[in-house]
């Protein structure tokens, strides 16, 4: 099921009346409560994941190969941007856990620390960062003297983590520009002949025409009726042109399919990116210090946000 953007407004609406009560406090420091940020991760996300090849992907089943090399980086796209969803609600979930925790700062801080390990190392593989590119971040993040401007310094590692998955969106829509591109190609060897035989059709449909204009040039009161060779050709010619409408017809639906699968993926991909920009914008909000939740996940400040990352 596709998470639509109206779930982010609704649930956004329902925490305006959660959160008029504030139920932690670090070295009395009054927060939000955080559980409210896992849970508007999921009502954001909810059971969103990149899709093998949409919908439309019925209509052109017969198109595709299996086993082809377009096909089977496609699907390795698909699984490593569900891998980073499942990963962004499995952080999102350990965070309210720790934040939740019985324990001094310190130790929600270390527990922290370490949950940030996790992440690491993957986010600096997957950049080609040198391994201690988040050393200093890290280090940052047990300095803190509560948990919330713990959340705060690690800034650079979930900005990292969206740009991971922008990169890989744009992976995934190369390869699904691949897919296409190989199913085209398979359509067009596969109807080839009814293409060829288009040309012909079109000249002798041409030729008919021409004599039946000059059958009208030249008719008189006791010529009415077109030569019988001539009415023949047109019956034959209306024959294959009935045998042949069905195949046009598949023809031309699965030209449709492709065009709409390229289309469906880039949709996707922006949408998935738009989730992702306001899923980092309210973990930003709530590390400063942002009291709402309801004001964490704030569409209004997106446009201006993207179009900065847009020239980056």
């Amino acid at each position: 099921m596709k998470t639509s953007l109206l779930v982010v407004t609704a649930a956004s609406a329902l925490f305006l009346s959660a959160c008029s009560s504030v139920e932690k406090k670090f070295s009395g420091e009054q927060i939000p409560n955080i559980s409210h940020f896992s849970e508007q991760t999921n009502a954001l996300l909810g059971e969103f994941s990149a899709t093998a090849l949409s919908t439309e992907a019925d209509q052109i089943g017969d198109l595709l190969n299996a086993k082809g090399a377009a096909e089977r980086q496609y699907r390795d796209n698909v699984r490593v941007i569900n891998g980073l969803l499942a990963g962004v609600r499995d952080y999102s979930a350990k965070l309210v856990n720790i934040a939740e925790m019985r324990g001094s700062e310190s130790e929600k801080i270390a527990a922290y620390h370490a949950l940030l390990h996790e992440y690491v190392p993957g986010l600096t593989t997957a950049l080609k960062l040198p391994e201690d590119h988040f050393q200093a971040t890290l280090q940052d993040v047990l300095r803190q003297e509560n948990l919330r401007k713990a959340i705060r310094q690690a800034e650079p590692i979930v900005e990292a983590a969206v740009t991971q998955l922008h990169n890989e969106l744009n992976l995934v829509e190369q390869s699904a520009d691949a897919v296409v591109a190989s199913a085209r190609q398979r359509l067009q060897n596969h109807f080839q002949p009814l293409l060829d035989s288009q040309a012909p059709l079109y000249a002798e449909k041409t030729d008919l025409l021409k004599q039946y204009v000059k059958v009208l040039e030249q008719r008189s009161a006791q010529t009415q009726a077109l030569p019988g060779g001539t009415r023949q050709r047109i019956q034959d010619l209306l024959t294959v042109q009935a045998l042949l409408e069905k195949d046009w017809q598949h023809y031309q639906q699965q030209r449709e399919a492709l065009a709409r699968l390229t289309n469906t993926v880039r949709e996707e991909s922006a949408r998935l990116r738009y989730f992702m920009h306001v899923w980092a914008r309210a973990h930003q909000k709530m590390a400063t210090g942002v009291y709402l939740p309801a004001e964490w996940f704030d569409l209004n400040d997106l446009p201006g946000q993207l179009l900065k990352r847009a020239r980056l």
